[in-house]
């Protein structure tokens, strides 16, 4: 039985929800590729309250040629002026997920984080 890690699914409709994904490769990035709805493209999120956590965003690559909508929170976590330019927004579903850089996996959200992402994307 393939065992499930947690990230958070950062909705262009408003809300933050705990997702359970595939612990192995393949089938976690068919899972993620359908639920943006395509490619994907990560982006490092800048959480200052957890330095040694790689938190990653995963967007659809090709959202804004699709015409994807705004999403707020997702916007709100990469800190426009800082991260974004302020003109730049991410649009349709986001996923946040932790990276352990010495392997290069996803691996679960752990609920201390996922708490601060929850109430910072409010």
């Amino acid at each position: 039985m393939t065992q499930r890690i947690i990230m958070l699914l950062v909705s262009a409709t408003g809300g933050v929800a705990p997702l359970a994904i595939s612990s192995d490769t393949a089938t976690q990035l068919k899972e993620i590729q359908d639920l943006v709805g395509g490619y994907v493209e990560a982006y490092r999120v800048p959480v200052e309250a957890f330095p040694d956590t790689h938190i990653t965003m995963l967007v659809n690559d090709d959202g804004k040629a699709l015409g994807l909508s705004p999403n707020v929170a997702a916007t709100r976590l990469m800190r426009p002026g800082a991260w974004l330019t302020h003109d730049q927004v991410i649009v349709g579903e986001a996923i946040l997920t932790v990276l352990d850089e010495a392997t290069g996996d996803h691996t679960s959200m752990p609920p201390e984080v996922a708490r601060w992402l929850t109430q910072a994307a409010g």
